[in-house]
């Protein structure tokens, strides 16, 4: 799909999580699995979501992976979610 809309300026990407991401609801319906496995910070996957959000579809479009490899990959660090500073 990213190759067939690139002419328009529309990009294409699919990021997904690399764990259980610890969203308010899913904490709050009692869905988190147990303590010794990962969860991947809601901050992180945010953070993601606003990198493909933000970037220029002329550079960034078709790619797949994970949150952590798209921002280890695009150099950003993961920010709060007010946009400070964050301490996992």
């Amino acid at each position: 799909l990213a190759a067939e809309v690139y002419r328009y300026g529309v990009a294409v990407n699919v990021v997904s999580p690399v764990a259980a991401v610890a969203t308010p609801g899913v904490v709050a319906l009692g869905l988190m699995p147990g303590e010794d496995t990962h969860v991947e910070p809601v901050e992180q996957m945010a953070e993601a979501a606003l990198a493909l959000a933000t970037a220029d579809p002329a550079i960034l479009t078709g790619w797949i992976g994970t949150s952590h490899d798209l921002l280890a990959e695009l150099g950003r660090v993961v920010h709060g979610l007010d946009g400070g500073a964050f301490t996992p």
